[in-house]
């Protein structure tokens, strides 16, 4: 097993190797007697077999010293393997965890096969080491051994090889960060199944979670590496092995989650690679015993039941208000549905026991010209679209995870920024909100 460090290249593109041809054969020279000499003989008094012989056995020991540094690394064994895995050093910040079942019995069908991988490690620096292995299961130790030919007796020993990938995935990081991008731009690619595994929140530029905040947008950041010129050299599928995270990173929510896939999909589809897929490992273990990273803050939710209000003039009347912080900014995903589920619970369950039809209705904040007392100036399409997008989420919410009748949902109204449930502040974030009102059987809504 040998093992190189790639150096960062100016666009993060791999170098092409070209064969080198000559157009034409070389003219012999003369020497004494009139015997035709080619430029590199001698004349020595050594046989020819002599000689291929004696420059046989010194470029064997150049190879096999030059194979020991990596010296040929790239030229012949990145090119002979069959899959890439490449993954982030784990921080205090990363579960550990074993391989996926689908991605053992992968490697498990290469060890059969006699094949070898590359395995390549992303330090927080964003430098990066490949090493070879070589899945075939031999009667001994060397690699000259012949390969077991039996599958029951080989998968035991393959096993034990993928055992030692997962010792080195989990082996501690030697800094708090992480940079897969840069690192990413620093590796070399063939067409070969790429393998992803890390927790995908870089904490470096140019993709650095912490200052995108969960909203800049994915083809932004595309953008950005674009003309920066900045990019892997990927060649083939990536299938993405999402860590969970530990320590003191937060958990994140479902709407974390897919701001992160996307946003990786989207920058590894641009850097060339065929499809992008994610999966989530088989089983976790504690956080790894590495150096702590900084948490990348997420978007948090009050995680409080959401209280019926019922107003005073109209005890029949029951409202449950769902503030924007449920939301993921400017979007009507929920950031995390099973607990918005938790927290409606009290207000829905009430409504469906008394037998109450509802009504929703969706507002958002302003940003933009006021009147002259202090009002919206503007009726904004987009705030009108995005107050219906968040009360058609609540609605299947509540058909799908509480059981509400379509036909006990009387009304839903999008606002936008109209009619604002506090006007003395059209920018205040209480009014990104959408309002649950119930009513009890015989009873009308109060205007």
């Amino acid at each position: 097993m040998t093992t190189r460090t790639t150096k960062s290249r100016g666009r993060g593109r791999a170098p092409q190797r070209r064969a080198r041809t000559t157009s034409r054969r070389p003219e012999p020279r003369r020497v004494r007697g009139g015997r035709p000499v080619r430029r590199g003989q001698t004349g020595s008094r050594f046989s020819t077999p002599t000689m291929i012989a004696a420059t046989a056995a010194v470029l064997a020991i150049l190879a096999g010293v030059g194979y020991a540094a990596g010296i040929f690394k790239g030229v012949n064994d990145v090119v002979d393997v069959v899959r890439h895995i490449v993954y982030t050093a784990p921080t205090g910040n990363a579960s550990g965890l074993s391989l996926p079942s689908s991605v053992k019995a992968d490697l498990q069908k290469i060890g059969l096969a006699h094949e070898k991988v590359a395995i390549t490690r992303i330090e927080g620096d964003g430098s990066s080491s490949t090493t070879i292995v070589d899945l075939t299961a031999r009667t001994g130790d060397s690699p000259s051994d012949p390969p077991i030919t039996v599958d029951t007796r080989a998968l035991p020993k393959i096993n034990d090889k993928i055992a030692g990938i997962e010792t080195s995935l989990n082996t501690p990081a030697t800094n708090g960060s992480q940079s897969l991008y840069t690192g990413l731009t620093r590796t070399d690619f063939t067409s070969v199944p790429t393998i992803i595994i890390s927790t995908g929140l870089d904490l470096a530029a140019p993709v650095d979670f912490r200052s995108l905040a969960w909203s800049v947008p994915a083809a932004e950041i595309v953008d950005r590496v674009k003309k920066a010129g900045i990019q892997p050299a990927l060649h083939g599928p990536v299938t993405f092995v999402t860590v969970p995270t530990a320590g003191s990173q937060p958990q994140l929510g479902q709407a974390e989650k897919d701001y992160r896939n996307n946003t990786w999909r989207d920058l590894l589809l641009a850097a060339g690679a065929t499809s992008v897929s994610f999966i989530d490992p088989d089983s976790t273990t504690t956080a790894v015993a590495g150096p702590a990273a900084a948490p990348v803050a997420t978007l948090g939710m009050p995680g409080t039941p959401i209280k019926p209000v019922t107003p005073p003039h109209d005890p029949k009347t029951v409202t449950c208000t769902i503030p924007g912080s449920y939301f993921v900014v400017n979007t009507p995903t929920l950031l995390n549905p099973d607990q918005t589920v938790k927290d409606l619970n009290d207000c829905v369950t009430k409504a469906l026991t008394a037998g109450a039809t509802f009504t929703l209705d969706g507002w958002t904040s302003y940003e933009g010209p006021l009147t002259s007392d202090g009002k919206p100036a503007v009726d904004s399409p987009s705030n009108r679209t995005l107050s219906q997008q968040r009360v058609d989420a609540i609605t299947t919410l509540l058909t799908t995870k509480f059981g509400v009748k379509e036909q006990a949902i009387t009304a839903k109204v999008s606002h936008g920024n109209t009619d604002q449930p506090y006007p003395s502040d059209p920018r205040s974030e209480k009014n990104r909100t959408v309002r649950i009102t119930y009513i009890l059987p015989g009873t009308t809504p109060t205007p």
